[in-house]
């Protein structure tokens, strides 16, 4: 059994480049995908540095350290959403039909 009898071709045109709609949906699932990640990285540094914060048992040095792991997750997390949202803004005023999600 061949493994394009499994997972299929994908869709080309004449030339044999792989059609502009599907490479629309892949960029959109490639920026999905890429938020996706940094907000499960995001989420787990916020919760890492919470509790560093916890377990700093008062030492100076570690509550600032936790704040700034906190910190820096956050602004992570915005830089990362303003992106997507850039992305998504500018593909639909381009008039791209792209599905901003992946499906999950």
């Amino acid at each position: 059994m061949a493994a394009t009898d499994i997972i299929g071709t994908p869709p080309t045109n004449v030339s044999g480049i792989v059609a502009p709609a599907d490479a629309d949906a892949r960029i959109a699932g490639f920026f999905s995908m890429a938020f996706i990640i940094s907000t499960i990285l995001a989420t787990f540094f916020v919760i890492k540095g919470g509790m560093n914060y916890v377990m700093s048992a008062g030492d100076a040095s570690k509550v600032k350290s936790a704040q700034a792991e906190i910190q820096y997750a956050l602004i992570g997390l915005v830089i990362s959403l303003t992106g997507f949202v850039i992305v998504s803004v500018v593909t639909n005023l381009l008039g791209y039909n792209v599905p901003t999600t992946i499906g999950l």
